[in-house]
């Protein structure tokens, strides 16, 4: 809703009768009480969202910073609930973030894709609007599994997981791709250990979705091998291609296939978290733009040498929330300002909007697997 409709619509509380004569104090002081009503009417407003976000464990209200060791349920009015499970070591960071250190978690959200985030010691968990559990060992390494919904996997690599399927985190931070519960235990161990040899004749059609995701650190040879068997699997879509030998020919055509991050070394993330929290109170206080509402910064990558940081957002309708990126691209010199102010570093870097198409892809990706599924049910 823009500025306009809005006054359209507050337009039947316009006051209609003249304004009084100055003058009178009794008047004065009634203004003087008016005013102060609609001062704390917006406070109270600006607030309300912020207390509705309260993670809270019974009665007690969690501050950032606040542990939990114990076994216990905590929820959000606006984002759900997580059970915390026994031997867990479960921190509040603020906000709509939890970081977990080991332990298991039970969590299930009603919030919109891309609110809630738990971290871990090798990878991000973004919540796609689900429900999952997540376990973690006190290497770092861990297990996500998603009984409903999608969630999104991150670190340099990145997992996609869906309603069904688990992914592996491994004690040095190598995610797996998703792997359906239900797949032949063989086929699962064999991607594990990245044994294409066996897995690729133990795939079915449905862990087409597990092959697809190979291709990201697959060489040359075993990118061919892979879309030739998940062609078999599954008919190529209308402008689908045989992937080619040379590096140029292979990025042309496997375009549709999930972008390569800049890899995260311990320095980048934590200033991509911190540019990711000031660009939060930038949109909000700073770009005085209402349709910045409803966006919701997935994640900052930072280049290396700090040069470049790509930020992607998500929104409820697509369209509208890639235009958004494009208007924040077009204005970056002036994001940028306002962003130097928030955050201490001697340059700020250069800032590139982009829409995350996470929740894009969870979709097309959904509709692949119901294509793959009516297939399965007819033979």
């Amino acid at each position: 809703m823009n500025e306009e409709q809005l006054q359209e619509l507050l337009s039947v509380y316009r006051h209609r009768r003249p304004m009084p004569e100055l003058g009178q104090r009794r008047a004065a002081v009634l203004h003087w009480w008016l005013a102060a009503a609609a001062v704390l009417a917006i406070v109270v407003v600006a607030i309300w969202p912020k207390n509705q976000a309260n993670w809270r464990a019974g009665f007690h209200v969690l501050r950032a910073g606040d542990t939990i060791t114990t076994p216990v349920r905590i929820h959000s009015r606006v984002i759900g609930y997580v059970d915390v499970g026994a031997n867990t070591i479960l921190r509040y960071e603020g906000g709509n973030r939890l970081s977990l250190e080991q332990g298991t978690i039970h969590a299930k959200t009603i919030s919109p894709p891309g609110i809630f985030i738990v971290d871990t010691p090798r990878a991000r968990a973004v919540d796609l609007g689900c429900e999952y559990v997540l376990s973690i060992s006190p290497n770092g390494g861990g297990v996500l599994r998603v009984a409903a919904g999608w969630v999104g996997l991150n670190n340099w690599g990145q997992s996609l997981v869906p309603q069904g399927a688990k992914a592996i985190i491994a004690p040095d931070g190598r995610l797996s791709p998703p792997l359906f519960e239900d797949s032949a235990a063989a086929f699962q161990a064999a991607i594990v250990r990245g044994d294409l040899n066996s897995a690729l004749p133990l795939a079915r059609r449905r862990d087409a979705l597990t092959l697809i995701n190979l291709f990201r650190f697959a060489t040359p040879e075993e990118r061919l091998r892979i879309y030739d068997r998940t062609r078999a699997l599954v008919a190529a879509c209308a402008q689908g291609q045989r992937p080619l030998g040379n590096q140029k020919e292979q990025k042309t055509a496997l375009t549709c296939y999930p972008r390569a991050a800049m890899r995260k070394t311990k320095r980048t993330s934590r200033v991509g978290e911190t540019m990711r929290e000031a660009l939060v109170e930038v949109f909000r206080h700073d770009l005085k733009d209402s349709r910045l509402a409803m966006v919701s910064i997935t994640d900052v990558e930072v280049a290396p040498d700090l040069s470049l940081a790509r930020v992607f957002i998500s929104g409820l309708n697509a369209d509208e929330t890639k235009g958004i990126a494009r208007d924040l691209n077009s204005q970056g010199g002036r994001v940028r300002h306002f962003l130097g102010q928030r955050i201490r570093l001697r340059v700020t870097p250069n800032l590139e909007f982009r829409y995350d198409e996470t929740g894009a892809r969870a979709g097309r990706i959904e509709s692949l697997l119901q294509e793959i599924k009516k297939k399965e049910d007819k033979t």
